[in-house]
């Protein structure tokens, strides 16, 4: 069994670096996609702690503190994956690489609009990537209406999902829990939205046994976000 968590970390984790890499372990993963990493010492030690656990590979999206960027940690060899499209002024939010034996794409997307490069860029994903075990995987700042949000707010990203899922990724949450509201960060007004998410290829979602979000982590102020568990 392999063991994947994806957690947007807050503004690179900061003075909360120790207790988020106490958190992170207790999980016990294979493999770390981490959102609002930053290349810092607090980033440097976080990845001294990931090491200490195992996860002794890396890749991290090239951008200098004190921007957000994605890292993400291995137990398993991590290679490069050629980029095949556009993304504008955000490459530093995506790290493509194969893990082991499956593709991973580690996400961190930005905001409203800002994020179309990005979006565009899963869905022109070179056909590889669904003939092969594959996850996208990360904080997409994304959802569907009336499921992943307040049912007022609308999400201009539900037909990228869905043009994913017409493509054969499946929403690993959805795989399992079915239409369940269960959010991932909440607003300061505390509307609850389902922001992170992992997606999967055909051979990928055959090989799922479970995807769950931790909340523990966000309701003690580690982080903003839950944490997001998949089992392989």
């Amino acid at each position: 069994m392999t063991r994947l968590i994806s957690w947007n970390i807050r503004h690179g984790g900061g003075t909360r670096t120790e207790a988020i890499a106490e958190a992170i372990a207790g999980h016990r993963p294979d493999v770390a996609v981490l959102s609002e990493f930053r290349h810092n010492r607090f980033g440097a030690r976080l990845h001294e702690r990931l090491a200490d656990m195992g996860l002794v590979h890396r890749r991290s999206g090239r951008a200098a503190a004190p921007a957000n960027t994605v890292s993400v940690a291995s137990r398993y060899p991590l290679t490069p994956l050629p980029r095949t499209g556009y993304l504008g002024e955000w490459s530093h939010r995506v790290v493509a690489a194969r893990c082991g034996d499956f593709r991973l794409v580690g996400l961190y997307l930005p905001n409203l609009k800002a994020k179309l490069p990005l979006l565009e860029y899963l869905i022109a994903l070179p056909r590889a990537y669904h003939r092969e075990s594959s996850l996208l995987v990360g904080d997409l700042n994304a959802g569907k209406q009336g499921i992943d949000g307040p049912d007022t707010f609308v999400f201009f990203e539900g037909a990228y999902l869905e043009k994913l899922e017409s493509q054969g990724w499946t929403d690993g949450f959805r795989h399992f829990h079915g239409l369940e509201r269960d959010f991932t960060w909440y607003s300061h007004r505390r509307n609850g939205y389902r922001l992170d998410y992992a997606m999967s290829s055909p051979p990928m979602t055959g090989r799922l046994r479970g995807a769950w979000h931790s909340h523990r982590e966000r309701e003690i102020g580690l982080s903003d976000h839950s944490i997001l568990i998949v089992d392989f």
